[in-house]
């Protein structure tokens, strides 16, 4: 398969980024690492054992994870609380026909 690459030399890649804000790879990864461990928590509610599955490693990790990033479950939790609150009646209320 055939690539076309832009034209431009190498430094224009390197300095092409959003805003031409240069960040280090690394310092990149640790972040992004730490949103999608964040949003993964917020999805699950602050369940780690249930995190560390979808995330595919194991819960001793994400452990370590979250104490690194400063992410705490109980925030999560708390956020899961919150969320259910706001949400709509789900179940639809009993039917009162008495036939």
């Amino acid at each position: 398969q055939h690539v076309d690459l832009p034209d431009g030399t190498h430094e224009d890649a390197l300095h092409a980024s959003a805003g031409d804000v240069s960040v280090p790879l690394k310092q990149w990864l640790v972040e992004k690492e730490k949103q999608y461990l964040a949003q993964k928590l917020n999805d699950f509610g602050g369940n780690v054992a249930l995190t560390a599955k979808s995330c595919r490693i194991g819960v001793r990790t994400l452990s370590r994870k979250m104490n690194q990033y400063r992410l705490d479950k109980a925030f999560f939790k708390q956020r899961d609380f919150v969320n259910a609150l706001s949400r709509p009646y789900r179940r639809d209320p009993p039917s009162l026909n008495c036939e």
